[in-house]
């Protein structure tokens, strides 16, 4: 609508990284980001993949799982 609002919002880039990361690279970027992290959900790829991954963060100390088809999950 060719109208100009100043930014409002504190902006954070995060430099390097991939959408389509590996279980590595995304382990790397956890641990690496500096966020801290209460739970994790996992929603992307095949259940089995998904499953395994959620595990291996759990492993990792994070507190993830892979919600159920139409499971309401409170933020």
């Amino acid at each position: 609508m060719n109208k100009e609002y100043p930014l409002a919002a504190r902006v954070v880039k995060i430099g390097g990284f991939s959408a389509h990361g590996d279980r590595d690279e995304m382990t790397r970027f956890l641990k690496e980001s500096g966020l801290t992290v209460k739970k994790i959900a996992v929603v992307h790829g095949e259940e089995d993949q998904s499953l395994s991954f959620a595990e291996h963060l759990k492993s990792e100390g994070y507190d993830a799982f892979v919600p159920t088809l139409g499971e309401c999950v409170q933020i």
